[in-house]
């Protein structure tokens, strides 16, 4: 299977650009709700990014990071978080749950290109030579 970046968003119009921008860039991704769903993904060992959208309608998304921090079904790659810029006290939770980078929704829409582009290049530790 193709290495993937993998967006946790519930947003379907926000998942629509998201998609887009990445097909923009040639960059493989899939859009997920479900914290199962996720997990397969990153226990397969084909995930090299996630962006999640903290403000998720259908999940608990800081509660996904603490979960897949805690009890990670493989080798974790960067998870990012976006939310409304005005979300401190999430924002603060996003960051003590262990998300490797937080940001507002506008400053994701104006990196978007350059996010996707570098997490399709990490490479899990797996695929490094010892």
């Amino acid at each position: 299977m193709d290495k993937t970046i993998i967006a946790l968003v519930d947003d379907l119009f926000f998942a629509a650009k998201i998609k887009e921008t990445a097909r923009q860039v040639g960059v493989p991704l899939e859009t997920v709700n479900r914290e199962e769903t996720l997990r397969k993904a990153v226990a397969a060992g084909t995930v090299t990014g996630v962006i999640v959208d903290l403000n998720c309608k259908s999940l608990d998304a800081v509660q996904v990071i603490r979960s897949l921090k805690s009890d990670p079904p493989g080798t974790l790659p960067p998870l990012v978080g976006f939310l409304q810029h005005v979300q401190t006290d999430l924002f603060r939770q996003a960051e003590e749950a262990g998300l490797d980078r937080v940001m507002p929704r506008s400053e994701l829409v104006k990196e978007l290109p350059q996010l996707l582009r570098s997490l399709s290049l990490v490479s899990s530790s797996a695929d490094s030579p010892p």
